[in-house]
């Protein structure tokens, strides 16, 4: 069963991909002259192709505190990594259109860049501190703009057996420079649907626990340096009681 999943998520991800392509051309005209109409109408495209993905899965998915989400202002989603599917499922459940800073390596995926693109999407090059500088300083901008932006502060996945990585503190300036507020997101058991046992999709319990948002605008400098520790020990508490549960 598992090869089937796998397949039928794959085979989806293409079909969707190349009967959206007309769509994703028709959106970026709207978008020369209404970028927040184009930004919307994609991101629920692929927030529905996304969903189906995940229901392919299988996966029993228990969702918390998505209501804690602001729908009124751009916000930093920061999550722990451990599964390509941590993106599939947290674009399928966010309510508002965000982008995502991804793995520079997603910036040549074919079809799918397209609707990156679309998406305000940054590419970063963890090992170019120069260019990592310009994609922070990009991803400030789209949060200054209105758009929220997701980003993985371990920097890659967790392929260990600790919890979590090290968070890197620069991706926190997304949020504190223009004064958005950061919201902690926990995901559990998605390593299991995949990573555990590839090359195939397997269902797994999976929990999504989206925490109260901490308000940057409100820190002082003090309070600024402290935020990945505060966000990271939020995450890591929530991470061990959810597994414990498991």
């Amino acid at each position: 069963m598992g090869v089937i999943r796998m397949v039928l998520a794959a085979g989806f991800l293409v079909l969707f991909l190349v009967l959206s392509m007309p769509y994703a051309f028709i959106l970026w005209l709207v978008g020369k002259k209404n970028p927040e109409k184009s930004l919307k109408a994609s991101y629920r495209l692929v927030s529905w192709g996304f969903g189906v993905i995940w229901k392919i899965t299988g996966s029993p998915t228990t969702v918390e505190g998505i209501e804690k989400i602001p729908t009124d202002r751009a916000v930093v989603f920061t999550a722990n990594h451990r599964s390509i599917f941590d993106i599939v499922l947290l674009v399928s459940l966010v309510p508002v259109p965000m982008g995502i800073i991804a793995k520079k390596s997603m910036r040549r995926a074919p079809l799918l860049n397209v609707w990156m693109n679309m998406l305000h999407c940054k590419y970063l090059d963890r090992s170019d501190i120069k260019e990592g500088l310009q994609v922070i300083l990009s991803a400030i901008d789209e949060v200054k703009n209105g758009v929220s932006i997701l980003v993985f502060p371990e920097g890659t996945r967790n392929k260990t057996d600790e919890p979590l990585l090290d968070f890197h503190a620069g991706s926190f300036k997304a949020a504190t420079r223009p004064g958005a507020p950061v919201i902690p997101v926990t995901l559990t058991g998605t390593r299991q649907v995949f990573e555990t046992h590839m090359p195939f999709v397997r269902p797994s319990v999976v929990t999504v626990t989206f925490g109260d948002p901490v308000e940057t605008a409100e820190l002082d400098r003090q309070g600024i340096k402290e935020l990945p520790d505060r966000v990271r020990n939020e995450i890591m508490e929530t991470y061990i009681r959810k597994t414990d549960k498991e």
